[in-house]
């Protein structure tokens, strides 16, 4: 029978054991974080801001969509029950990918909370939440006494998933477009099971570990030709054709609505952990 272990690691210099633990640990990868309500916040934009307007003595307020206000995922790792080494490698890699590092108290094994970056991560909203989601900045720029202030909305998110259910709404794909004009890069629609982020057992301040897995093929808005183009697909399923006919119904009201590159792909989720 052929051995597992690898009996000389205890004896190989503490620089290789450490580089084999880290190379060892996951990439990153992008990862769904749920939409919830509160994350639009106000903020007085300053002369450093682009949409600044400094012939206007009134003060001027953007609502912007604070990434780090969602709900942490838990990263899990082996490596922090390995021994102190690896623990300590693995915790200097978290804080390095800017994760919080969690204990119930001095001593315990320590959790791996990884915050949403916009750049990278998707953000999933469930279909019959998509209404508060796209109006809740609107709705509290109408409160009394912000009405009269020059209010805009950041609308520069970046990936957002949905339920294929979505494609069910008049307009769908311009729809999602509706809220966040030339800004949002790629929409992803999700089909098979959909993600469950009930919060995990062991800390239930973090969501469990989903990431998505696209499948292979797009339609890419084609801003010049008024079109959609397909790239690299055999479309069977169900979804793909109703993204076919949502794309198509969609063209003219992208048109309308100045909508120079938008990626439509559909996709699988995983749970990691």
């Amino acid at each position: 029978m052929t051995s597992t272990v690898f009996a000389v690691f205890p004896g190989l210099p503490p620089e290789l054991r450490q580089k084999i633990w880290r190379d060892s640990l996951p990439e990153r990868r992008p990862t769904l974080y749920a939409y919830k309500g509160g994350c639009w916040r106000p903020r007085q934009l300053t002369e450093s801001d682009r949409d600044y307007d400094p012939q206007d003595p009134e003060p001027q307020l953007r609502f912007d969509f604070y990434h780090d206000l969602l709900d942490a995922v838990e990263i899990k790792t082996c490596l922090v029950h390995v021994n102190h080494e690896a623990c300590q490698v693995t915790l200097a890699w978290a804080r390095e990918q800017g994760m919080q590092v969690r204990r119930h108290q001095e001593g315990s094994p320590p959790w791996l909370a990884q915050p949403a970056n916009p750049k990278l991560d998707v953000l999933y909203v469930d279909h019959d939440r998509w209404d508060e989601f796209s109006t809740e900045a609107y709705d509290r720029i109408y409160k009394p006494g912000r009405y009269e202030k020059m209010v805009d909305v950041d609308q520069r998110l970046r990936y957002i998933a949905v339920p294929e259910s979505f494609l069910a709404e008049e307009d769908a794909i311009a729809l999602a477009c509706n809220f966040f004009g030339s800004c949002l890069s790629t929409l992803y629609i999700i089909r098979g099971p959909m993600p469950d982020f009930r919060a995990t057992s062991e800390n239930g301040q973090l969501h469990s570990h989903w990431e998505i897995e696209p499948d292979q093929g797009a339609w890419y808005w084609d801003w010049d030709r008024g079109a959609f183009e397909v790239v690299d697909s055999q479309f069977l399923t169900k979804t793909h054709q109703d993204i076919k006919k949502a794309c198509q119904e969609s063209v003219q009201s992208l048109i309308g609505k100045r909508v120079y590159h938008l990626t439509v792909r559909s996709a699988v989720v995983v749970r990691i952990s």
